[in-house]
C-alpha cells in the first residue's frame, strides 16, 4: 500500500519527503477511521442506556397509573401523564384502558387520537398496567434520542480534534527521528552512488553516519568502492597491457600473413616446378607411345601400347588434379571459352576408359539426347575433367553392370545463368550430365562431406579402392566456377547417380554434312541392355541411318528372316561378344548367310572368335566403350572401303609437310621426342638448345614457327622472345610457349613477352597438330583448307582423324593383323647388348619404346654434353660453390637416368643432397667421376 502511495510521487525529487507526507496521511486516515468507529460504538451504547432508562421510567409511571385506573381516578391519571410530558426527551404519551379504549393521548404538545409514524431518533415503549393482578390498561410512551445525541456530539468533537492533533504530533516526532537516524544516512549513500555513476569516479567515499546496520552498510559500501577502484585500476592496467599485446600480435600477424603469402607463393611455385618435372618424362612417355601407335603392331603390342597410354593419361590426370587444387586455393583458376563439338569430348572420354572397361568387364554407355545441341561454346577441357572424375569414380566403386553417362537438356528452373563473355543474342542451354553406376553406394551422412577436399565416403576406401579424395572436391569447385550445380543421389548397396548441370552457349554447327554412304542405310542392332539400346539408336540416327534396335535373339532372327530385298539390312551389329558362345539359331543363321555384314562389339584385347563348325565371318570389331568416331570408320569400312581409302589419303596429305619449325628445348630427351613427332607429321625440324642458339639461327634462317620452352639455361624463353621481336624484328613470327607450367601468371607472362600461343607439357599430338595448323604459314593453312573442303567431306576435322589414328581404330580396320609387322625405321635398327658396365642398355631402349636407333642418338648427345661434367663438378667443389654444384649434379642425374646410367644417377643424387647440406664428401665426388667415366666408355663402344 505504501509502495503504491509512494508511486504518486508527491515530491518527485525526494523519497524522504514522500515518506513523511505519506506517513502523515496514513496516520490521519487511520485516526479518522478509528474515531468514527469509536463514535458509532459510543452512540449505540448511549442509545441502549437511554432506552433502558425510559423503560424503567415507564414502569414506574405504570405502577402509579395502576392505582388511579383501579379507583377510576382519571384526572389523577391525566395529571401524571402531563407531568411525564414535561420531560424534554418525552415526545408523546397514550393511555388505554383494559378494553383498549384510548383514555387520553398527547403527541408533540397536542392531543392525539392515533399513534404517529416514528422518526429516525423516535422510539415507542409499551408498558402494560396491572391492578391487583388484572390488566387495567396500557401505557404507550414515545421518546426521542435527538437532544441527548446532540449533547454527546458536542462533547465528542473537541475530544476527536485533540486526539488527532496529539497523534499527528507524535507521528511527526517519530518520523523525524527515523529520518535523522535512518533515511538521512541512506540519502547520503544515494548521493555518493549517484556521483560515482555520473562522474565515473571511484575515489569518493560515503560519510559514516548512524549506528548498527546503517554504519555497517556505509562501511560495506565504502569497502565495495575500494574493491571497484582497485579492480578499475587493474582493468586499466590490463587494458594498456592488452593494447600493447594487440599491437605486438598485430605486427606478428602481419609478419605471419606475409609469411603465409610467401609460403603460398612458394607452394605454387613448388607445385608448378614439380608439375614441370613430372610432365617432362611424361612428355617422352606419351609422345613416344603416340609414335608407337602409328606403326604397324601386332594385336598384343597395340594392346600394351594403349595400356601405357591410358596409364600415362591417368598419371597426368593426377598431376593435373594437384595443380588444379593449387590454382583453386590461390583463386587463379580461370574458365576458358572455346567452340567445341560435344561428341568429340565424349569420344575422347570413352577412349580413356577403354582399358578400364576391358579389365573390369564392365561397359561405359554414353547416351546423348536428340535435343542436345551438337556444337557449343564453353570450357571443353574442364567439362572433360569433370566427367573424367565422375566416370572414374563410378568405375572405381562398381564391379558389375554398366556405367551410364547421359547428356540431356535440363528444363528445371534454377538460378539465373551467369557466364563470362556471353552476349545478349547468345542462346544459353543447361546441359545435365548424369553418371549412374551400380556400385557400393554412399551413406546419407557421408554425402554431406562428399565434396570436401581430401575426404572420401569411407575412411577404408583409401585401402580398398585407392584415391586421394581430390577428385570430387575439384569437380565441385569447377562446376561452381562454370556457373553450374552438382548433386548426388545414392543409397548403400544400390549404386549412385551424380548429376552435374552446366550452362553452355549454343554455337553454330560448323561440321560438314555426312558422307552419302551413311544416309538411308539400314542397321539392325541386337542389344540386351535397355540403356545401351538408346545409345545405339542415337548414334546411328545422328549419322542419318535407319536403325532397328532389338533386345532378344528371336526378335533379331525374325527381322532377318522377314526382310525382303528392298528392306534388307546393310549392317548387323551384335552388341555382345558373349553371343558367339551360344549355339542359338541367330548365330547359325548368320553363319549360313555370310552375305550379311556383321559387326561385333568386344572389349580391348578380346577380338578372337571361338572355334565353331560353322565359322562366323565378322566384318569388323567395335571396341567398348563405343564412340561415334569408331562407328563412322566401321560403317565406312563395311559399306564403302573406297571412301575409307580416300579418308586415309586425305589425312596423310594433311601431314603438314614442308612446314619449318624451330624447337628451342634444353632437355635432350624432349628434343628427341619433339623431333620424332614433328618429322612424323612431315615438318622440317631444327633444334636449338638455348636462347642464344635460337637467336643465332633466327638471324640466319627463316622458320614458319618457333616452339619455345620457357625454362632455358641462361636466357629464358620470355627474354628470348622479347629479343627476337625487338632485335631481330620478327614481329609476325608465331612463337608458341612450351612448358609444364600452367599457372595463369605464366600465360600472362607469355602473352606479355609476345608469344602467340601456349602448349602444355607433355605435349599431346592432337593439341600439337591444332597449334601447327593454326599458327603455321599461310601456305600450309591454305593447303589444309583446300583438303578440308575436298571430296572427303564428313571427316569432321583433322583432329578427329588424328585421334582415330592414335586409338588405333583405323589401323585395325584396314590392316590384317596376321600380315608381317614392320616397325618404323626397322631397317636401320642395330643390334645392341642387354647391358654394359655402368649402362643398362635394355632398360634405356625400353624407355624409348624399343627405338634402338633413337637410343644411340640420345647416347651420342649425352657423351657430347656430359663427358667432361666431372671436371666441372670438381671445379665447383674446389671453389665451394654449393648451389652451382647441386644444380649441376641435378642436371646430370636427370640426363643419366634417362639413358639408364644407374651408377652415375645414384652418385649424382647423393652428391646433390650433400651439396644442399653444404657438406660434400670428397669420396662421393670421386665415385661419381669413376662411374661417369665407366658409363661414357660403354656409350662410346656402342657408338663406334
Amino acid at each position: 500500500m505504501q509502495r503504491r502511495l509512494l508511486k504518486l510521487r508527491l515530491f518527485p525529487d525526494s523519497y524522504i519527503k514522500n515518506f513523511i507526507a505519506v506517513s502523515i496521511l496514513l496516520t490521519v486516515a487511520f485516526l479518522l477511521i478509528f474515531n468514527s468507529l469509536f463514535y458509532s460504538f459510543a452512540v449505540e451504547k448511549r442509545k441502549e442506556n437511554f432506552l433502558h432508562k425510559h423503560t424503567v421510567h415507564a414502569q414506574v409511571l405504570a405502577s402509579h397509573l395502576s392505582a388511579a385506573l383501579g379507583a377510576d381516578e382519571f384526572e389523577r391519571a391525566d395529571r401524571l401523564i402531563h407531568e411525564e410530558l414535561s420531560y424534554e426527551s418525552t415526545l408523546g404519551m397514550y393511555l388505554y384502558n383494559a378494553s383498549g379504549v384510548l383514555l387520553c393521548g398527547f403527541y408533540d404538545g397536542q392531543e392525539a387520537s392515533l399513534l404517529p409514524h416514528l422518526g429516525e431518533y423516535e422510539h415507542r415503549i409499551e408498558m402494560p398496567i396491572y391492578f391487583q393482578d388484572n390488566k387495567a390498561g396500557t401505557l404507550v410512551s414515545i421518546v426521542t434520542f435527538l437532544p441527548d445525541h446532540h449533547h454527546f456530539l458536542s462533547l465528542f468533537l473537541p475530544f476527536l480534534m485533540a486526539n488527532v492533533t496529539a497523534t499527528c504530533l507524535l507521528v511527526i516526532m517519530v518520523i523525524v527521528f527515523i529520518v535523522r537516524t535512518l533515511l538521512r544516512p541512506l540519502r547520503e549513500l544515494s548521493k555518493t552512488a549517484r556521483r560515482v555513476r555520473e562522474e565515473q569516479t571511484y575515489t569518493v567515499r560515503a560519510k559514516r553516519k548512524g549506528m548498527g546496520e546503517l554504519a555497517e552498510l556505509t562501511d560495506s559500501f565504502n569497502s565495495m568502492l575500494d574493491h571497484i577502484e582497485a579492480h578499475d585500476m587493474f582493468r586499466l592496467s590490463e587494458s594498456r597491457n592488452l593494447e600493447k599485446q594487440v599491437l605486438e600480435r598485430t605486427k606478428e600477424l602481419e609478419k605471419a600473413t606475409q609469411a603465409a603469402k610467401a609460403a603460398t607463393t612458394a607452394k605454387s611455385e613448388f607445385i608448378a616446378s614439380v608439375s614441370h618435372e613430372l610432365r617432362t618424362p611424361m612428355n617422352a612417355i606419351l609422345g613416344m607411345t603416340n609414335m608407337l601407335q602409328t606403326t604397324e603392331l601386332t594385336g598384343k603390342q597395340r594392346e600394351y601400347a594403349e595400356i601405357i597410354a591410358a596409364a600415362s593419361q591417368n598419371l597426368l590426370h593426377l598431376v593435373n588434379g594437384v595443380l588444379d587444387l593449387s590454382k583453386l586455393e590461390a583463386q587463379k583458376l580461370e574458365i576458358e571459352e572455346t567452340t567445341f563439338v560435344l561428341r568429340d569430348v565424349l569420344d575422347e572420354l570413352s577412349v580413356i576408359f577403354t582399358e578400364k572397361v576391358a579389365v573390369k568387364e564392365m561397359d561405359l554407355v554414353v547416351v546423348v539426347d536428340e535435343s542436345v545441341p551438337p556444337v557449343m561454346r564453353g570450357d571443353s577441357f574442364r567439362l572433360k575433367q569433370i566427367l573424367l572424375n565422375l566416370v572414374g569414380n563410378a568405375f572405381k566403386f562398381a564391379d558389375r553392370g554398366a556405367v551410364e553417362l547421359r547428356v540431356s537438356v535440363d528444363g528445371t528452373a534454377g538460378q539465373p545463368i551467369q557466364m563470362p563473355h556471353v552476349k545478349d543474342s547468345d542462346e544459353i542451354v543447361r546441359l545435365a550430365f548424369s553418371v549412374k553406376d551400380k556400385g557400393i553406394g554412399i551413406a546419407e551422412d557421408a554425402q554431406q562431406k562428399l565434396f570436401d577436399t581430401f575426404v572420401q565416403a569411407d575412411g577404408s576406401t583409401s585401402r580398398q579402392y585407392g584415391g586421394t579424395g581430390l577428385g570430387l572436391s575439384i569437380v565441385a569447385e569447377l562446376v561452381s566456377l562454370m556457373g553450374g550445380s552438382i548433386s548426388v543421389d545414392s543409397a548403400v548397396g544400390k549404386g549412385s547417380t551424380f548429376l552435374a548441370v552446366l550452362p553452355f552457349v549454343v554455337a553454330d554447327d560448323c561440321r560438314k554434312t555426312m558422307l552419302p554412304v551413311f544416309s538411308g542405310r539400314r542397321v539392325l542392332v541386337l542389344e540386351p541392355s535397355i540403356t545401351a539400346r538408346t545409345m545405339w539408336r542415337n548414334l546411328f540416327t545422328e549419322l542419318g541411318m535407319l536403325v532397328v534396335v532389338l533386345g532378344t535373339e528371336s526378335q533379331v532372327l525374325r527381322q532377318l528372316e522377314d526382310a525382303s530385298v528392298d528392306s534388307s539390312f546393310d549392317l548387323v551389329v551384335l552388341g555382345s561378344k558373349e553371343l558367339l558362345d551360344m549355339t542359338g539359331e541367330l548365330i547359325n543363321y548368320l553363319c549360313r548367310h555370310p552375305a550379311h555384314k556383321v559387326v561385333l562389339v568386344s572389349r580391348l584385347g578380346d577380338e578372337t572368335l571361338p572355334d565353331r563348325s560353322c565359322p562366323l565371318e565378322v566384318t569388323a570389331f567395335l571396341r567398348r566403350p563405343v564412340t561415334l568416331s569408331q562407328v563412322k570408320l566401321i560403317v565406312l569400312r563395311a559399306l564403302s572401303p573406297d571412301k575409307l581409302g580416300q579418308l586415309e589419303r586425305s589425312m596423310e596429305s594433311l601431314a603438314l609437310e614442308g612446314l619449318s619449325v624451330l624447337v628451342v628445348e634444353d632437355n635432350p630427351i624432349n628434343q628427341q621426342v619433339m623431333r620424332e613427332i614433328l618429322e612424323y607429321l612431315g615438318v622440317d625440324v631444327t633444334i636449338a638448345k638455348d636462347g642464344i642458339s635460337a637467336l643465332e639461327l633466327l638471324s640466319v634462317y627463316t622458320y614458319d614457327m618457333v616452339l619455345m620452352d620457357i625454362q632455358l639455361p641462361g636466357m629464358d624463353g620470355f627474354e628470348t622472345t622479347n629479343r627476337l621481336r625487338e632485335e631481330l624484328e620478327l614481329t609476325s613470327l608465331p612463337v608458341i610457349a612450351m612448358t609444364a607450367h600452367t599457372m595463369q601468371e605464366d600465360r600472362d607472362k607469355a602473352a606479355d613477352a609476345g608469344m602467340n600461343g601456349y602448349l602444355t607439357k607433355p605435349v599431346e599430338l592432337d593439341e600439337l597438330i591444332r597449334t601447327l595448323r593454326r599458327y603455321g604459314s599461310g601456305r600450309m593453312q591454305s593447303q589444309g583448307a583446300l583438303l578440308q573442303h575436298g571430296s572427303v567431306q564428313g571427316t569432321d576435322s583433322l583432329e578427329e582423324g588424328a585421334g582415330a589414328i592414335r586409338s588405333g581404330n583405323s589401323q585395325e580396320m584396314i590392316k590384317n593383323e596376321e600380315q608381317p609387322v614392320t616397325a618404323m625405321n626397322t631397317d636401320d635398327e642395330p643390334q645392341l647388348p642387354e647391358e654394359l658396365p655402368g649402362l643398362d642398355v635394355a632398360e634405356g631402349v625400353k624407355r624409348l619404346n624399343g627405338k634402338r636407333g633413337i637410343y644411340l642418338k640420345v647416347l651420342k648427345t649425352f657423351v657430347h654434353r656430359y663427358a667432361g661434367a666431372a671436371e666441372e663438378l670438381r671445379a665447383l667443389y674446389l671453389v665451394e660453390d654449393w648451389a652451382g654444384l647441386a644444380a649441376k649434379a641435378h642436371t646430370l642425374a636427370g640426363a643419366s637416368g634417362n639413358v639408364s646410367a644407374k651408377e652415375v644417377h645414384a652418385r649424382c643424387e647423393k652428391l646433390e643432397q650433400e651439396a644442399k647440406r653444404r657438406n660434400v664428401d670428397a669420396l662421393t665426388l670421386k665415385e661419381l667421376e669413376a662411374a661417369l667415366e665407366t658409363a661414357c666408355r660403354s656409350m662410346k663402344s656402342l657408338l663406334e
